[in-house]
């Protein structure tokens, strides 16, 4: 068992600035659990195209609200909760 924390990755690479808003990557392929966890913080009346080549994310809105466009156009309101 390991416990990690936002300000210990604040002080490594696994915080990304990634433009439009900052990720904690808390968990990695490096620890070898098999998925990752991330923190991730969007900056208000961003817009961004994101892709994800090498996995598959699953995303969690604990605050905030926002839209996401996925690949066949399709809208989703993101709200805490979603």
């Amino acid at each position: 068992m390991f416990t990690r924390q936002l300000a210990d990755v604040e002080k490594t690479d696994f915080f990304v600035d990634w433009g439009n808003g900052t990720s904690h990557r808390l968990l990695t392929q490096r620890d070898g659990m098999g998925f990752t966890v991330c923190h991730t913080v969007v900056r208000a009346g961003s817009e961004s195209r994101l892709q994800y080549r090498r996995h598959l994310e699953a995303c969690y809105c604990i605050s905030g609200q926002g839209e996401v466009e996925d690949m066949s156009g399709a809208i989703h309101r993101i709200e805490p909760g979603t």
